[in-house]
């Protein structure tokens, strides 16, 4: 995968997402962000088994898609 970021856009996307990442939790992959970039979008993906947040950046260029988990 490799992407270029708008910086505001990605920031918004990241503040907005992680404030579902619990801070303690017996799975450690729920303390992580999937990234997803196709084409001509980016969705950013959390979620502490209650609720999830699923953020469109549309603001990027994809030069190769693919996903990532990355912690929060």
């Amino acid at each position: 995968m490799k992407v270029n970021f708008n910086r505001a856009a990605l920031t918004e996307a990241l503040s907005l997402v992680t404030t579902v990442v619990p801070s303690r939790t017996p799975k450690e992959i729920l303390k992580c962000l999937r990234i997803s970039a196709q084409e001509k979008e980016v969705h950013v993906f959390a979620t502490d088994y209650e609720v999830g947040i699923k953020y469109l950046v549309s603001e990027v260029q994809v030069e190769e898609p693919g996903e990532v988990v990355v912690p929060a």
